[in-house]
């Protein structure tokens, strides 16, 4: 079982910067200072800050954001109470895909592996936002990427992902092929919200608050085996919420031990 310690997480919000942040230098040997950022996929593209702009020596963590899960061949959210209520056929870097229910996709393929950086050359078929990740990575040993899943808009389905033993073991074993595809060191479950929550047309269920749990226990599963054969320690976190209905709508005792982080 995972055992979660913390003495700080700073969360940098990379689509809220108005200016680069400072912090004190990381020491990659320190286990209680964790400087946690989330990079949105679109920020690069709407912002103009990009991957390799993130003060990378200055934290230990970046979580990018999002990617989704394929539900009938396609993801996204139809809500037209949210910022993009639109739907997408389910790609990897090579096009469209047939995966079971519940796998995670890209959720910008665009952004996330096709859009060309200097250096990249035409041939490389994974480009964009996550082969800069890579590079960062490279210059900064100590980073560890994460691939965020769902986030407010995309949470719309992981209800139903977490409802049948079928869909919780495609979404682990997406899990395991997403990270070692793409070269991230773990996964952030961003489902806002279990049971109770979240934008206005998500899928919900009293049963959320136990399937929550059995959801990450097989992806804990998943990625602790594929950890084992890849010889490094896969990472698995969540976003929650401080609100007292989120603690009345999930077994946080239970999370505790399978998670590495709460944020």
């Amino acid at each position: 079982m995972k055992k979660i310690t913390f003495s700080l997480y700073v969360l940098v919000l990379a689509f809220l910067l108005c200016g680069t942040p400072t912090f004190a230098q990381v020491d990659s040997a320190s286990e209680d200072f964790k400087v946690v950022g989330y990079y949105p996929s679109w920020v690069a593209e709407e912002r103009g800050y990009e991957v390799m702009d993130l003060p990378a020596e200055q934290m230990t963590h970046v979580m990018y954001a999002f990617a989704n899960v394929c539900w009938d061949g396609v993801h996204g959210n139809l809500d037209p109470s949210g910022p993009n209520p639109k739907e997408w056929v389910c790609e990897d870097e090579n096009g469209p895909i047939d995966v079971p229910n519940g796998s995670i996709v890209l959720g910008d393929p665009e952004q996330d592996v096709h859009k060309r950086y200097p250096g990249n050359s035409e041939g490389e078929q994974i480009k964009g936002n996550i082969k800069q990740l890579q590079l960062l990575k490279e210059e900064n040993p100590h980073l560890k990427t994460v691939i965020s899943v769902g986030g407010w808009t995309w949470s719309n389905r992981l209800s139903l992902v977490a409802a049948t033993e079928e869909t919780r073991e495609n979404f682990a074993q997406s899990a395991v092929d997403f990270v070692r595809s793409y070269g991230f060191d773990g996964v952030d479950l961003d489902w806002e919200y279990p049971v109770s929550g979240g934008m206005p047309e998500n899928e919900r269920d009293p049963s959320d608050k136990e399937n929550h749990t059995l959801l990450l226990e097989a992806t804990r599963a998943a990625l602790d085996e594929a950890g084992e054969e890849d010889g490094k320690e896969y990472l698995l976190t969540i976003a929650s919420s401080a609100s007292p209905s989120y603690l009345q709508n999930n077994e946080l005792d239970k999370l505790a031990g399978i998670l590495d982080g709460f944020k």
